[in-house]
């Protein structure tokens, strides 16, 4: 089993209330309890000694980062929250949390390592939605079906936001919940994940956890947890990125992969030609990275640790473990433009064989190494074993209980605040054209939706799943999704305290709609 998936916070939680949406809780150094909506994340393993770690700092006031971006992109709408470490000059940094879960910038001696997010003027833009490190998942089985190149088909859930219009303003996925806490000189955020293209006749069940924390010495501990709350059991997320990510190549232009013994290798004219720019994870040594010179050992440097095939053997795994290093559209790349001026992107993908199920719960850690590149090589070396990933259960006996309020007249009631078995999360979604908060366990409920001309026919396996779908717009401007509340469950539990359906609890219909397929009548409690 995974090394570090077991660890789960023995106290139940009475009376707590749970801070929602983008308004940053910061918990202060001697306080006793943190978001506990948040605390999903398995332990670090990894520490630094006090006298080698430097000092951090976050800060969720924003100022311009200094990096050029796509002309007339405006950094200040992507922007959340900022983790700057400071040491000397090749281990200090800046990384920058986007609105969206995702990092969208990492600034160090090398400069801005993040490509410019820039398009070539077409229709579709992608304002720090796609050049960006991530987690992303694809569900294979619909994905770009029922027919390909239909609009609105592909079924990919991004960690960042969905691609806009020319000039429209940008869409992040929705942030449920987040929180900075400089004394363990971390960030976490908690964000419903979107499928990068929108409208679509797909429905997204992810929620993406995405914790970010400055280990010392250059080092930054990257972890997600993601939750498939689909309650149709077809929806697999069968291909992952853990993390999709890359550089920028006029910062970063030197691409080091690792030899399985842990030696560098430059593959920086060789990686894109035919295949050679994928690998196992057993071909390599757990470890790439991005340079600014070429046999330099003092040169800055950027790793991306992302482990070893350690569970290769288990049940959870599917399949063996990829990784996928290319350039992209290099016919951009002239001589003399402007780093914003073109792709500027060298791709990196990190594809663990893992496949994630309705209502189940998976954790992935991999490890950011800024310095100068000799350091970068033997620290990477080190990291690798600490690199982890796999399932998570909660255990309902353990597990928080977190009191709901969804407004100053609902109400309360209590939800786990974490994704224990044969539960559903719960949110709170509010109209932007009347005011009227509800609570459901629908985040499509308030976006509008238009018929979709389903084209196969009664005998086709996915007529069905299609005959049922509608395009669905959550670019439309109608809903903030204020927060996620905790987790109903889905049957009366077996478990002390007065259980009762939310229909009983909120019998106000504006505030809870009549249930249907996707909007649940969920078992909460309730204390007289």
């Amino acid at each position: 089993m995974p090394l570090i998936s077991r660890a789960v916070v023995n106290v139940i939680a009475v009376g707590l209330t749970v801070s929602l949406g983008a308004t940053t809780s910061v918990v202060r150094a001697g306080d006793e309890v943190s978001n506990p909506a948040l605390d999903v994340f398995p332990p670090a393993t990894f520490h630094v000694d006090d006298a080698d770690r430097g000092a951090s700092r976050l800060t969720g006031q924003y100022t311009p980062s200094g990096s050029l971006w796509l002309k007339g992109l405006d950094e200040s709408t992507v922007f959340q929250q900022e983790l700057a470490h400071e040491q000397d000059a090749s281990r200090s940094f800046r990384l920058r949390v986007g609105r969206g879960g995702q990092i969208y910038s990492l600034r160090g001696a090398f400069g801005e390592s993040v490509p410019p997010s820039w398009r070539d003027g077409g229709k579709t833009s992608s304002p720090w939605n796609d050049e960006v490190w991530q987690f992303v998942a694809v569900c294979s089985k619909y994905n770009n079906q029922p027919k390909d190149g239909m609009p609105g088909t592909p079924f990919f859930i991004h960690n960042s936001g969905v691609y806009v219009e020319g000039s429209a303003k940008p869409m992040y996925c929705p942030l449920l919940a987040n929180e900075a806490s400089p004394d363990q000189r971390t960030y976490r955020t908690l964000n419903w994940g979107l499928i990068a293209a929108s409208p679509s006749v797909h429905r997204a069940p992810l929620l993406y956890y995405t914790q970010v924390r400055d280990a010392g010495a250059g080092v930054v501990e990257l972890t997600w947890v993601v939750h498939n709350f689909a309650t149709d059991p077809d929806i697999v997320f069968d291909f992952l990125n853990a993390p999709w990510g890359g550089t920028r190549w006029t910062s970063l232009p030197y691409c080091y992969w690792s030899s399985p013994d842990g030696g560098p290798v430059d593959v920086t004219d060789t990686r894109s030609h035919a295949n050679e720019g994928t690998r196992h994870y057993d071909q390599l040594g757990g470890w790439i990275m991005r340079t600014q010179s070429r046999d330099d050992p003092a040169s800055p440097s950027l790793g991306l640790v992302i482990g070893r095939d350690r569970h290769a053997s288990e049940s959870f795994q599917t399949r063996r473990s990829i990784y996928r290093d290319y350039r992209a559209h290099p016919n951009t790349y002239a001589l003399g433009k402007r780093p914003n001026e073109h792709r500027n992107y060298d791709v990196v993908e990190a594809i663990p064989g893992c496949a994630i199920r309705p209502g189940a719960t998976y954790f992935f850690r991999a490890f950011f190494v800024v310095d100068r590149f000799d350091r970068a090589v033997a620290r990477c070396n080190e990291l690798v074993d600490h690199v982890d990933y796999g399932p998570i259960t909660f255990d309902p006996a353990s597990t928080p209980l977190v009191t709901a309020t969804p407004d100053d007249k609902a109400p309360t009631f209590r939800l786990y605040a974490r994704p224990v078995p044969n539960s559903q999360p719960l949110f709170l979604l509010e109209s932007t054209e009347t005011g009227q908060r509800i609570v459901t366990t629908d985040p499509y409920r308030l976006v509008s939706t238009r018929p979709f001309d389903n084209p196969l026919d009664a005998a086709h396996p996915m007529h069905d799943y299609f005959v049922k779908a509608v395009y669905h717009n959550v670019s439309d401007g109608r809903t903030r999704w204020l927060g996620m509340l905790g987790y109903g469950l889905r049957e009366r539990p077996n478990a002390p305290g007065d259980w009762r359906q939310l229909s009983t609890v909120l019998p106000d219909r504006a505030e809870f709609p009549k249930p249907d397929e996707h909007h649940l009548d969920l078992w909460v409690r309730v204390d007289r």
